[in-house]
């Protein structure tokens, strides 16, 4: 039994290991998320009334960073739907935006891309139409007026103005038409007017009779997008009934009703002196003439029934002649108009005309006093040539020798102004010297001689009044024996005694800001800083000590007579001697400078 038991047991593990040795071979490996694709703008369903629209969205993966991300952004409405509208990296954020431009009308779908550095991929999806709203032509029929009453035979003065939305475009295609019903009944439509342009002023107008008949006159115009705009207006053209009466009862029937002045109007009578229109009272032959434009006594004449019509707007500047109108030749010449340099009188009011003061020309250079600057010199006017040296603004610019300043600084050179180089805008009289460029910008004859900045000295020539010192930088002090200097206001004199050189450093490159102090020269000289100061020397000068305090670490040098003393710090002196020889022929060489452990102050 223990033997029956071991070998199954036996068996067992042997099968077991056998079905273990069979398993198939198992790669372990990293999951890799894909990435997610969201569209944000614009919304989901957005109608766009343009053809430039502007996508964005943002893509985010969990192994990679948003800028190892491709994004591409598709239009299923595109010429080619799989060439990407936009493809790229999208910021550090994940955030990716996309301009299309000339989308075509209708239902788009948008597609947003995402694809990480492992290949896997995502997109998110929204619809838009595009659609254009284009507003259309403005049509306005002028005439006839909605609810006037006509007659057949009558001829009826048609006009409208027309012109796209946004009011380039005037001379439109224009189309003209009725529908009406006549007395029988039927309903009925006439071209009036088919396929004709607007003039250039949007205007269209032409006259002619209609039929018997409740007519809606309609006005239509199309602009060059081929929308199309109109305009309607309702008229009645009546027949002439046996025994009609005076229709606006001012006591006249209309021409041709009552030629026998029996009191009844009969279509078969003719009477061209009856009334001319019939539905205004304000419109018979015995009514009083006034300036609106219309035959109010019905004589066929407009205004005063003189040979000028003084109801007319000949030049189309919307003033009548009867309106005061003083010129219906010229529009620009009309009552209330502003007035203007041209020599006639724009507003038609003598009283307030210019010409009086300004739109004569007094000199007959044929330049009015409103534009000419001296209208009593026939050489001075916008149209003459400058000339040079006269001093006088020949061409009415504003400047006198204008044209012969070649730089443009303001100042003419020579022999017109004191430009002393007028091929550098920066080279003029008053201008700014910069003390480090070596040229002499304000034309004065000495090269730098303004400051070179707040905190420096400022560099002269042997004749200016000295330096401007400052109280904020290093003094210097030679004094305490029997060679000393002094100074004397700006300039600065060997003395015994004591005296103080004061002045600021701003920089330790800027060689301008170095004091130095040199009498090297023959006669005694005293040399600072580029000044010249003679002087001789003190009796008994023998020795004498130099010192200093400062508010920053500076060095002083002293050369006397090839005997070398320096020193360096806030605070300090260096004391010397002289020979007895050297007394009579003092040479030496005084240097103050930055340290190089000192900090500029600007």
């Amino acid at each position: 039994m223990r033997r029956i038991q071991s070998f199954l047991i036996t068996s067992f593990l042997v099968a077991a290991l056998a079905s273990m040795g069979a398993c198939t071979d198992q790669t372990i490996g990293t999951y890799n998320s894909p990435p997610q694709a969201t569209i944000t703008l614009p919304g989901p369903n957005a109608e766009i009334d343009a053809t430039t629209v502007s996508f964005a969205g943002s893509v985010q993966d969990s192994e990679d960073p948003s800028e190892d991300l491709q994004v591409r952004w598709f239009d299923s409405l595109a010429a080619d739907p799989t060439v990407p509208m936009c493809e790229g990296a999208p910021d550090a954020s994940g955030y990716t935006t996309c301009s299309a431009v000339d989308m075509a009308t209708g239902t788009h779908l948008i597609t947003l891309q995402v694809v990480d550095t492992k290949g896997s991929s995502d997109e998110d999806n929204i619809e838009i139409e595009i659609v254009i709203i284009s507003n259309p032509p403005l049509v306005d029929i002028t005439a006839p007026a909605s609810g006037s009453t006509y007659y057949p035979d009558d001829i009826i003065n048609f006009s409208g103005q027309v012109q796209n939305a946004d009011g380039t475009e005037l001379s439109l295609p224009v189309v003209w038409r009725t529908d009406y019903t006549d007395p029988e009944g039927l309903q009925l439509q006439i071209d009036l007017l088919d396929n004709m342009l607007a003039d250039g002023t949007g205007t269209t107008a032409f006259a002619r009779d209609l039929p018997a008949g409740v007519h809606i006159i309609t006005l239509t115009a199309t602009d060059s997008l081929g929308i199309v705009g109109q305009d309607s207006t309702t008229v009645t053209v009546s027949d002439y009934p046996p025994g009609q009466l005076d229709l606006d009862n001012d006591g006249f029937c209309p021409d041709g009703i009552d030629a026998n002045n029996d009191g009844h109007c009969d279509d078969t009578e003719l009477d061209p002196n009856g009334d001319c229109n019939d539905n205004d009272s304000a419109i018979h032959p015995n009514a009083q003439e006034i300036c609106d434009g219309i035959d109010n006594n019905c004589d066929d004449l407009l205004g005063d029934g003189e040979a000028t019509p003084d109801e007319t707007d000949a030049d189309n500047d919307g003033a009548m002649v009867c309106d005061g109108d003083c010129d219906d030749t010229d529009n620009t010449n009309y009552p209330e108009n502003e007035e203007i340099c041209d020599g006639q009188d724009n507003d038609c009011n003598v009283a307030t005309w210019a010409d009086a003061a300004q739109e004569v020309d007094v000199d007959l250079d044929g330049y009015l006093s409103c534009v000419d600057c001296d209208d009593n010199n026939a050489e001075v006017n916008p149209a003459a040539e400058e000339i040079c040296g006269d001093d006088l603004d020949n061409d009415c610019d504003g400047n006198v020798d204008s044209g012969f300043d070649l730089d443009g600084d303001g100042v003419p050179g020579d022999p017109c102004g004191e430009d002393c180089n007028d091929a550098n805008s920066s080279i003029y009289p008053d201008a700014w010297d910069d003390c480090s460029d070596d040229v002499d910008s304000d034309c004065d004859g000495v090269v730098n001689d303004d400051g070179a900045g707040p905190y420096e000295m400022y560099e002269t020539d042997l004749t200016s009044e000295g330096y401007d010192m400052s109280s904020l930088g290093p003094q210097l002090s030679v004094g305490t024996g029997t060679c000393g200097f002094t100074a004397i206001g700006a300039d600065f004199h060997l003395a015994p005694g004591s005296g103080a050189v004061t002045g600021v450093f701003s920089s330790t490159e800027d060689v301008m800001d170095i004091y130095t102090i040199d009498t090297s020269f023959s006669g005694n000289t005293l040399v600072l800083a580029g000044f010249l100061l003679l002087d001789s020397l003190p009796v008994g000068c023998g020795e004498g000590e130099i010192s200093w305090t400062a508010n920053q670490p500076i060095t002083v040098t002293a050369d006397i007579d090839g005997q070398t003393y320096t020193s360096t710090g806030n605070t300090g002196s260096l004391p010397f001697s002289l020979a007895l020889t050297e007394i009579f022929d003092i040479e030496y060489l005084i240097v103050v400078e930055p340290a190089s452990s000192f900090v500029p102050t600007a």
